[in-house]
C-alpha cells in the first residue's frame, strides 16, 4: 500500500488467518498495522495486490456484514445513551425495536456495562466512555472484528502513571 504522498505502509504483506483463530497485530507505531485493518475493512483501496475475506473482496465483506470494526478512536454520539449509541449498527441495518434493544443490552453486559445503558457519553467516567463503543460490532453477529488499539484507554504509559 502507497500513499499519494509517497508513503509506503505495507509492502508483500500476506495474512491468512482460519476460521475460530485469534490474532493480533503487534508492531511499532506507523509500522502498517492499522493501514491493514482498514484495507481489510474496505475504509481504503489497496494501491497493488489483491484481499479476499472468507472468500469475498473487502467490499463484498463488507456489504454482507461479515466482519465488524472497532475505530481506533470510536466516538459516542452525545446526545444518545449508552444503550442508544450500542443500538446504532443494528438500527442502521433495520433490525427491529425490540431485537435491537435486547441484543445491545446483552452486549452491554458482555463488558460489565449494563448499569450505564440508561447513561449519556458525558456522564461516563473516561474508561467507561471509552469501552461504551466496544459492543459495537457485535451485535449484528459479524463472523470476524477488527480492532485499531483496541486496549489503549486501559493502557497507561510509565511516563504517565
Amino acid at each position: 500500500m502507497v500513499f499519494p504522498n509517497g508513503t509506503v505502509a505495507l509492502k508483500e504483506a500476506n495474512l491468512e488467518v482460519a476460521p475460530g483463530e485469534f490474532i493480533s497485530l503487534i508492531g511499532p507505531s506507523g509500522c502498517g498495522k492499522t493501514t491493514l485493518l482498514r484495507l481489510l475493512a474496505d475504509l481504503i483501496k489497496p494501491t497493488a495486490g489483491t484481499i479476499y475475506i472468507g472468500g469475498k473482496t473487502p467490499e463484498e465483506a463488507r456489504k454482507a456484514r461479515a466482519y465488524g470494526y472497532v475505530f481506533q478512536a470510536p466516538t459516542l454520539m452525545e446526545w444518545r445513551t449508552v444503550l442508544a449509541n450500542v443500538m446504532l449498527p443494528l438500527e442502521i441495518m433495520g433490525f427491529p425495536p425490540a431485537e435491537r434493544k435486547a441484543r445491545a443490552e446483552r452486549m452491554l453486559e458482555l463488558v460489565g456495562l449494563e448499569r450505564f445503558a440508561r447513561h449519556y457519553p458525558w456522564q461516563l467516567s473516561g474508561g467507561c466512555s471509552s469501552g461504551s463503543p466496544l459492543p459495537g460490532p457485535w451485535p449484528s453477529t459479524p463472523t470476524s472484528s477488527s480492532w485499531t488499539s483496541p486496549l489503549g484507554p486501559w493502557m497507561k504509559s510509565p511516563a504517565r502513571t
